[in-house]
């Protein structure tokens, strides 16, 4: 079965985004984030912080995941409820 190619560029080229839409992105994926009430994992330092938290979402670097997964990746919870 053959693809055709528009449907093949449709599917792997993505526009850019412009600075409003990425936000928006950005936005939407923390809202779904902590509505499951996935952690912030810091990736420089593999300390993971709570929804409600201060460093969650605020670090330079890091990402959302389950809590269960961060734990499997050997991650730790940070102390002192930060």
């Amino acid at each position: 079965m053959a693809i055709s190619v528009l449907t093949w560029w449709s599917l792997h080229v993505r526009t850019p985004l412009s600075p409003e839409q990425e936000r928006i992105q950005v936005q939407a994926a923390t809202d779904l984030a902590r509505a499951r009430g996935w952690v912030w994992v810091n990736t420089d330092n593999g300390i993971y912080h709570y929804p409600g938290t201060r460093w969650y979402g605020n670090t330079n670097s890091g990402k959302y995941l389950p809590e269960w997964i961060a734990w499997v990746e050997r991650d730790q919870a940070a102390a002192n409820g930060q």
